[in-house]
C-alpha cells in the first residue's frame, strides 16, 4: 500500500500545492502540521495526534471523523 508524507508546516494557507489530489488515491496519506490546512482537509479522516510524555514516551490520540473512522476505531482499539 503507498504510503504519502507531507510535512506542510512552511505551506501558506492559500498556496496551491496539490494535497488534495492525494486524498482520492490509494494508499495513505499522513500530514504533519494538518492543522495548518484543516480547511483542505477530507471531512472524512483519522487524526492521530502524538503527545510527548517524557524522552522516552509518546501517547498516541486517535480521533476519528466520520462514521467509516469511528467504525474503524471500534474495531481495532
Amino acid at each position: 500500500m503507498p504510503l504519502y508524507h507531507m510535512d506542510v508546516y512552511r505551506i501558506d494557507e492559500n498556496q496551491e500545492f496539490g494535497v488534495e489530489d492525494y486524498f482520492n488515491k490509494e494508499g495513505v496519506t499522513i500530514i504533519e502540521w494538518s492543522e495548518l490546512i484543516e480547511e483542505r482537509l477530507p471531512q472524512e479522516r483519522l487524526e492521530i495526534n502524538i503527545k510527548i510524555v517524557d524522552e522516552n514516551t509518546r501517547i498516541l490520540v486517535f480521533n476519528p471523523k466520520g462514521m467509516r473512522y469511528e467504525e474503524l476505531c471500534d474495531a481495532v482499539l
